[in-house]
């Protein structure tokens, strides 16, 4: 007794076009921002690269965070 599962659709081209632009997004805000803060920091208390390595740094553990929810979100529509 084989059941037959029904046939998987793959995803359209719109909607990996809308997942890489979402990872992008998830990437180049908590950077931008980050990076902005961080020099501007600087600036202001003279830690020329402190607060702007920093900020990276928060900018790749948020964006990282990010990343994976928008994966397992995508995973689980499959």
């Amino acid at each position: 007794m084989d059941e037959k599962k029904p046939a998987e659709k793959a995803p359209s081209a719109w909607t990996a076009l809308s997942l890489v632009s979402e990872i992008g997004i998830a990437i180049a805000i908590p950077t931008v921002l980050c990076a902005l803060g961080g020099r501007w920091l600087d600036r202001q208390y003279g830690t020329s690269p402190l607060f702007l390595t920093v900020g990276l740094f928060v900018a790749l553990a948020v964006s990282g965070v990010l990343v994976v929810r928008k994966g397992n979100r995508y995973v689980k529509t499959l």
